[in-house]
């Protein structure tokens, strides 16, 4: 993380801090991606964003501060249009947008570009961070020696002999700057930020154990001359990268243990296992909370001066803006992203009432919806992804289904997306047809009028 990262995350806290007497303020954290965020092959209260939602939640309850976490991640889904769907599915305006979908389109700079836009469209002008998909199995590693595992939810420091940190403003300064270290040798992101480089308000930042980097050295055991196991020699690996680390022995987090999967039995090899969850949560928590130490450090600093605390709350809004300025025009989702989307979904989960499929839908229609509940498989796991869909039962005999759609007259695309599943041939057969500049009072009990014209 680069330090003018740490900052935007550090007085964005400030600021909601110093503001609650003012009202509710909440941080909220859209976690999107494919069947690796979503948990699946584990328990969904085991996933990434859930761990960030468990260990947060009684930090920010204490500050007087909502915190919210929607992990709106989906099994096989198509990056297009689902990132269309951020607000839609996880809920307006987030502080952070998350982003995991490597598998699916890793190297689509168009998307990266989309998710990131998120972040800065956002009234909160939010931060985003990418996420690399797969994890580590170590199952050919020992067991843990340890009573409790340390990749296990119940191990605790304590058990470790590990001292609590109790850092000062010098120390999260120390550690601010080694990170950003770090960064400018080499984001751990690069993957995913170098087309929007440009983008300097929405604190890019991220998670990919497959990128290297020149500060990184590690030792490791050689035995590239060949021999037998008493020949290894210590050495030490420069430009290492967190895969390098994954080999038994080498992390005391990496035992048989951290191999299992939260389901009880086998995971496909390219969702992580339980530990991987943990692991991938806890370091953004790890990120999220030395920065929220330091703007509590900072505001308490205010106040021992006497700054009241609405001239905290001007000077870190002004903090804010001159570290966030204005996202530049796109460049590579130029088709479909200068203006926000606007995204109607019955797909789950789904935080945003106003912005489900089935609230458009004006008119009669004997199309049939199914059922927003969830089947045995999601509720025993806990699975919130589900993909409700609007279908015509016996084809032409259903009839018409008509939806009300709203383009703005500042949208220069003036493009509508009309999406159905891609497999089935949904759409294969479907006529369109446009019946343009219907009333409000029209639209109560809209009957198609004589002025359609075929789209």
């Amino acid at each position: 993380m680069a330090a003018h990262d740490w900052d935007i995350i550090k007085y964005k806290y400030a600021k909601k801090i110093v503001d609650i007497p003012n009202g509710d303020q909440q941080f909220l954290m859209i976690f999107g991606g494919s069947s690796v965020t979503a948990g699946h092959d584990n328990l969904y209260n085991q996933s990434y964003p859930m761990i960030v939602k468990k260990r947060m939640t009684p930090i920010f309850e204490s500050l007087g501060l909502k915190f919210l976490v929607r992990n709106i991640a989906m099994g096989a889904n198509n990056c297009l249009p689902y990132s269309f769907c951020y607000e839609s599915m996880g809920g307006a305006d987030p502080d952070v947008v998350g982003w995991e979908q490597s598998y699916n389109c890793g190297r689509s700079d168009d998307m990266f570009e989309l998710v990131a836009r998120w972040a800065g469209w956002s009234k909160n002008r939010g931060m985003v961070y990418f996420s690399a998909s797969g994890g580590m199995s170590p199952s050919d590693c020992p067991p843990a020696v340890e009573e409790v595992p340390y990749c296990d939810e119940d191990w605790t420091p304590e058990q470790a002999g590990l001292i609590e940190w109790y850092p000062e403003q010098t120390e999260l300064e120390e550690e601010k700057m080694e990170l950003d270290k770090f960064y400018k040798a080499h984001p751990s992101a690069d993957r995913f930020v170098g087309v929007i480089n440009d983008y300097h308000g929405i604190g890019k930042h991220g998670f990919n154990v497959w990128e290297g980097n020149p500060h990184c050295e590690i030792p490791v055991m050689d035995n590239s001359g060949g021999g037998n196991n008493d020949d290894f020699t210590p050495v030490t690996r420069s430009n290492c990268k967190g895969v390098d680390i994954a080999g038994c022995g080498m992390l005391k987090f990496e035992s048989y243990e951290a191999s299992l999967y939260g389901s009880g039995g086998n995971g496909a090899k390219w969702h992580p296992p339980r530990a991987w969850h943990l692991l991938r949560g806890e370091a953004i928590v790890w990120l999220y909370t030395l920065t929220l130490l330091d703007a509590l450090l900072d505001i308490e600093v205010a106040q021992g001066i006497g700054k009241t605390r609405s001239e905290m709350s001007e000077e870190y809004a002004k903090k804010l803006s001159e570290l966030q300025p204005d996202m530049p025009h796109p460049k590579r989702c130029t088709e479909f992203c200068y203006t926000k989307p606007v995204c109607y979904t019955n797909f789950m989960p789904h935080y945003n009432p106003v912005l489900t499929l089935d609230s458009q839908l004006v008119g009669t229609t004997n199309w049939t919806m199914d059922d927003k509940d969830y089947g045995a498989w999601s509720l025993t796991y806990g699975y919130l992804d589900e993909k409700p869909g609007i279908h015509a039962v016996g084809g032409h005999a259903a009839g018409e289904i008509h939806f009300k759609i709203t383009v703005g007259s500042e949208n220069p695309e003036k493009q509508v997306w009309i999406c159905g599943d891609a497999i089935s041939g949904a759409l294969d057969h479907a006529v369109f047809y446009l019946d343009q500049d219907v009333t409000a009072e029209d639209l109560i009990h809209y009957e198609p009028s004589n002025e359609r014209v075929l789209w």
